[in-house]
């Protein structure tokens, strides 16, 4: 009786950074790709998890991992570092948005610019792909448990290249220029780095389980579409340094690294304004440029977890000043979170009287991380929730299903829908639809806000939302009477809103 084999995307992320000595042993090239490698985990718009994945930095601030880790509606990511003992750094961590990423449209690669404060590595290439039958390993945050966040250790599986085989499963065409391995890949492991003697030789992209979830083998994207992808990734915000341009002896000859009397305004080996490889030369992995060239300044600097040495030649790592004004950072959100709720909202926020009254009225919650986000857009559901709480409606009294083809009736803003479906708060588009995380513009939160709250106006004429704004504007209910009417609503705006009408 043959298994029934099932073939799935699996979600990874790795990161790198630091050099090598020249010659380094293959084990000091192994601990490399495992202090490169990290840990991505998405959120949505509520702060909850969405998935995890692996990648790895090819770069300093550039990493590498698979499209669908950051597909799939998350509004913004965190990427962890791998700590000394092979597992998730929850110190070392930063807070991505979808505008830090780039995907490679030919095939399964995403590009993520993100620079983490702690120190961290930059894997090598291999000059070529792995061949049939070579053995190959595969680092990655494979999900082991029940749960996103059960395992949280690096793990490192091997096995050997297959034959190239086309599965129709993986869309066809884009299957040709993969390789199959019959090292496990687990959930998770997508975006991780494949090895060979030390090497990068691919970023591992779907796996196949059995009828259990047990992962039997998988599938990689070689090093050479890793490499080409890279050369069209670079522009204005996305620049990769060719890794014979790197800080890396297996590219780099000593004759080749930069040299001056000055070495943070090193003489570049291209000739040019020092690149950030000609920094870490003359500075040591601290190093970084700084995009000038030599009569504006400085072309280096040591990054933000380094600092000058007392004879001004090096980058050494630590910073007491970084430690200082991150201890200072502290103590401020603790002041926040004590005086306003949140960590994001200062004692002189302008709106913080509405914030202050929406958070002890239980009308306002923040983000998992204590944040307010008070500038962030606010879609159809969330708004429906401020208000229906402004009202203290019942929302358990309506149990009818609200018979919106996009509404999933066991989410978090059912009852809310459901709730004003019944007594016409809302109404669905042409097609039937709701579209929940759609963004609400200042014109339609002002209607659906003067009605819910039973707020009169008059008939002005003009368009469906004059008597609205003409009567906003003369009772002073916007924060500013300068509005994009058809502009998206921010979180800051609907409380202040909703307070200053239930004010009236």
């Amino acid at each position: 009786m043959r298994r029934r084999i099932s073939i799935v995307l699996m979600a990874t992320v790795w990161l790198t950074g630091s050099m090598f000595p020249a010659l380094a042993s293959a084990q000091d090239l192994y601990t490399n790709v495992k202090k490169s490698t990290v840990f991505i985990a998405s959120y949505d718009y509520k702060g909850d998890l969405l998935g995890r994945g692996s990648g790895f930095f090819v770069d300093e601030g550039l990493v590498i991992t698979n499209i669908h880790v950051i597909y799939g509606g998350a509004r913004y990511y965190r990427v962890f570092a791998t700590d000394d003992n092979d597992s998730l750094d929850p110190y070392c961590y930063r807070e991505l948005n979808r505008s830090d990423i780039k995907i490679n449209l030919d095939d399964d690669i995403a590009y993520i610019r993100v620079f983490l404060d702690c120190p961290h590595g930059s894997v090598y290439f291999a000059d070529s792909d792995p061949k049939v039958g070579e053995s190959i390993g595969i680092f990655g945050y494979p999900a082991l448990g029940e749960g996103f966040l059960d395992t949280l250790d690096l793990i490192y599986t091997t096995g050997s290249v297959l034959e190239k085989t086309k599965v129709e499963e993986l869309q066809g065409e884009r299957a040709g220029a993969w390789l199959r391995t019959d090292a496990p890949i687990h959930g998770g492991n997508s975006g991780g780095p494949v090895v060979q003697d030390g090497k990068v030789v691919g970023v591992a992209v779907a796996a196949h389980v059995d009828e259990n979830g047990n992962a039997i083998d998988g599938f990689f994207i070689p090093v050479s579409e890793i490499k080409r992808g890279l050369e069209t990734a670079s522009d204005s915000s996305f620049v990769y340094t060719p890794q014979e341009e790197q800080n890396n002896p297996v590219y780099a000859k000593p004759e080749e690294a930069a040299h001056s009397n000055d070495p943070f305004n090193p003489i570049s080996t291209s000739g040019k304004t020092p690149s950030n490889a000609d920094c870490r030369n003359s500075l040591g992995d601290g190093g970084e440029a700084t995009g000038f060239v030599k009569q504006q300044g400085d072309g280096c600097r040591c990054k933000g977890s380094y600092h000058r040495d007392t004879s001004g030649t090096k980058c050494l790592p630590g910073s007491p000043q970084l430690v200082e004004q991150m201890e200072r950072q502290k103590e401020l959100k603790k002041m926040k979170k004590e005086d306003t709720y949140f960590i994001d909202i200062e004692t002189n926020h302008p709106y913080i009287e509405a914030i202050k009254w929406g958070k002890e009225s239980g009308i306002l919650e923040g983000y998992p991380d204590g944040s307010f986000r008070p500038t962030d857009p606010v879609n159809r559901v969330e708004f429906l929730k401020i208000i229906l709480e402004a009202i203290n409606a019942d929302i358990t009294s309506v149990n009818e299903p609200a018979e919106f083809p996009d509404i999933d009736e066991g989410a978090w803003y059912a009852p809310y829908v459901r709730y004003a479906k019944a007594n016409e708060i809302i109404e669905g588009y042409p097609d039937g639809t709701l579209q929940p995380e759609k963004t609400v513009n200042f014109a339609e939160a002002l209607k659906i806000a003067y009605e819910t709250l039973g707020v009169d106006s008059e008939d002005t004429g003009g368009e469906w939302y004059s008597r609205y704004l003409a009567h906003a504007k003369y009772n002073n209910i916007l924060f500013t009477n300068e509005v994009d009417i058809g502009g998206d609503v921010s979180r800051q705006d609907v409380v202040w809103i909703v307070w200053q009408l239930l004010s009236r």
